[in-house]
């Protein structure tokens, strides 16, 4: 009994030792560098919070979330900044510092729409929670479905998320589908650490790679969606490819003179090849079990991008090939077959979506002038025609930004070619298909990682470079100036991608009450739509109706409304306006007159053949009055 009894009494002494110990590491930490870094660090986490609490989305105006976030939020992000670049110039700060920086600016960037909002953000997502309700309820996908086909075609995501849902116990992928542009930032980070370090050992240059590519991402594509995805599976493709599967030896001058038929331009070629193998220093070894299982690794990720996307097996195929041109790749088979399985699955399991397509496709393959045409803005409001250009404006400067490092890695006697030829394979995709006409913006984000890096080298081109107070100041004011860009250009479209809880309400009384086979008719689809039953219902947007149509509504709405919901071809007709359906009819101007939209919901309602089932602030369902679905 006393031996146990001493044992006991040392539990309470060994506790006060370590705890004893973990404060004075604390204190000492805090009279450091590091301990000065994680200061500034809190003080910035808590005057984000803080100046949330004054931020209301409510009353956001033309340039979106960025008009009504306070000072304070602005402070912060100039903290982090400041705070950021200075660290990044000290070898003492360890690594988790400069990271704890970055996931902070994540979280700010894209978890203060989360906080604020409260509600899913996107329409979009709004969509793709409908299909995994359609799969909850079905058990599977119907590839010959005429509501959003390419979902049913490509379902690798929908059908994860679908199994995460059931195996959790959740209702709906709701549950966690707002906080998707975090997750995906943050896992992207992971990423993006694989690969630059794959070709550096100057962390400085890995990270401010990294601060420049979460400050220039400004598409959009980090939401609740496949492309989020297959963008961060990409990633990790590209890093796993780069860091241990790399070391090919350079090829014998005879194979390139073969190629290149002369010996001039195979003096060039070698001298290229030969410079960027400084730039790819260190080596990574991997024996035969772990490279046969990071095989199976990279074929199970691409089998999911080529199930879940319809882009980014492209990109990946073309990222993959490119290495191998430049021999940079020891699996040189590795592009030709990721091409076959990406065939197989459009052969097999997409044709039905892909059949009907093939003529535009076909149209489309060889325009790369044409497919790079950007969206049409004249219409617009001023105001977004100003978020456009300075996102444009952004992309440009990221580009000339990457060049002017390029050519300062150069003459330090660096050439990551590696780097460039995954810079230019995602612009070879632009020659196949206009996507919506947002390629020229995927080629971009696909881009972005390696551009992002050569923005870096501007700064430090090479270990015994950059060390001065100018590496502290320059990368700082040019940290604001491009944040500033992605602050305008990510957020200032929100008005139409905020719904507010009532918005979310109307929409979801709408689903719960609709018959099957109903007509719904919208003002726009900027909304919370199809997430509910979405494939029993024939949906209108007013706003993507022939301008001629739109002109009859305005002159004569409320007979033109009538017409169009006495069609006893539907089992229930509804008309839904919301708050965020204006605001994106004002802002992409998709009607003859803004005005429209307002006028209609105040005619229909004043008619009296109209009634609201469902009215709060920013929401209203309507009926006829006397619905002729209900007559005996």
């Amino acid at each position: 009994m006393s031996e146990i009894t001493r044992q006991a009494s040392s539990i309470p002494l060994f506790r006060e030792r370590v705890l004893n110990h973990w404060l004075n590491q604390l204190g000492q930490a805090m009279h450091s560098a590091t301990g000065t870094a994680l200061l500034v660090w809190a003080g910035a986490a808590l005057l984000w919070l803080f100046s949330l609490q004054n931020a209301d989305p409510d009353q956001m105006g033309n340039f979106g979330l960025l008009s009504v976030l306070p000072l304070p939020y602005f402070v912060a992000l100039g903290l982090l900044i400041i705070n950021t670049t200075i660290i990044l110039n000290q070898q003492k700060v360890p690594e988790y510092v400069f990271l704890l920086h970055v996931v902070l600016l994540i979280f700010i960037i894209h978890g203060t729409p989360q906080i604020l909002y409260g509600t899913l953000r996107y329409s979009w997502a709004w969509k793709h929670i409908g299909i995994i309700e359609y799969i909850q309820r079905h058990g599977t996908v119907d590839p010959t479905i005429s509501s959003l086909p390419a979902y049913h075609n490509w379902p690798g995501f929908f059908t994860l998320n679908a199994f995460i849902v059931q195996v959790a116990g959740l209702k709906n992928a709701l549950s966690f589908a707002g906080w998707s542009p975090v997750f995906f930032n943050l896992i992207d980070l992971g990423a993006l650490l694989l690969i630059y370090r794959s070709c550096t050992r100057d962390r400085r240059l890995v990270g401010l790679g990294i601060w420049f590519f979460f400050i220039t991402n400004w598409v959009g594509q980090d939401y609740f969606s496949p492309q989020a995805t297959g963008y961060f599976l990409h990633l990790v493709i590209l890093g796993i490819c780069l860091t241990w599967f790399k070391t090919t030896p350079l090829p014998r001058r005879h194979a390139i003179r073969h190629w290149l038929r002369s010996e001039r331009l195979t003096a060039r070629a070698y001298k290229l090849l030969y410079l960027s193998r400084r730039a790819e220093m260190p080596v990574f070894q991997a024996t035969p079990a772990q490279r046969i299982g990071l095989v199976g690794i990279l074929t199970l990720f691409f089998m999911t991008i080529a199930s879940s996307h319809q882009l980014t097996p492209v990109m990946t195929i073309a990222s993959l090939g490119g290495l191998v041109l430049v021999f940079r790749l020891s699996i040189r088979s590795l592009p030709a077959i990721y091409g076959i399985m990406a065939v197989l699955w459009i052969v097999y399991m997409a044709v039905p979506f892909l059949t009907p397509t093939v003529e535009s496709f076909i149209e489309a393959l060889g325009n790369p002038a044409e497919n790079a045409q950007l969206i049409d803005l004249s219409l617009a409001s001023v105001d977004q025609q100003i978020v456009a250009m300075i996102g444009r404006s952004l992309t440009l400067c990221v580009m000339a930004l990457a060049g002017l490092g390029m050519l300062r890695y150069l003459v330090r006697g660096y050439l990551n070619l590696s780097f460039i030829v995954l810079i230019g394979a995602p612009v070879s995709t632009m020659a196949m298909n206009t996507y919506g006409g947002e390629i020229i913006f995927r080629v971009y984000l696909f881009a972005l990682p390696f551009l992002a890096f050569f923005i870096a080298t501007l700064f430090y081109p090479s270990l015994k470079v950059g060390r001065s107070l100018w590496t502290v100041v320059l990368p700082a004011v040019l940290s604001v100036l491009l944040l500033t860009g992605l602050l305008f250009a990510y957020y200032g479209k929100d008005r139409q991608y905020y719904f507010a809880e009532d918005e979310v309400a109307a929409s979801e009384y709408l689903y719960s009450i609709a018959p099957p086979n109903s007509l719904i008719i919208e003002g726009s689809r900027s909304y919370a739509s199809q997430h509910q039953n979405y494939e029993l219902y024939t949906y209108v947007a007013i706003d993507r109706e022939p301008w001629e149509s739109q002109q009859e509504i305005i002159n004569d709405p409320v007979n033109v409304m009538t017409r169009w919901m006495s069609n006893r071809a539907y089992a229930g007709s509804f008309l839904i306006i919301t708050r965020s359906q204006k605001a994106a009819i004002e802002m992409v101007g998709s009607m003859p007159d803004n005005q429209a939209i307002y006028d209609l919901e105040d005619a229909l309602l004043a008619s009296g053949r109209f009634k609201a089932i469902f009215r709060s602030p920013n929401a209203v369902v309507l009926v006829l009055d006397q619905d002729p679905h209900l007559r005996p």
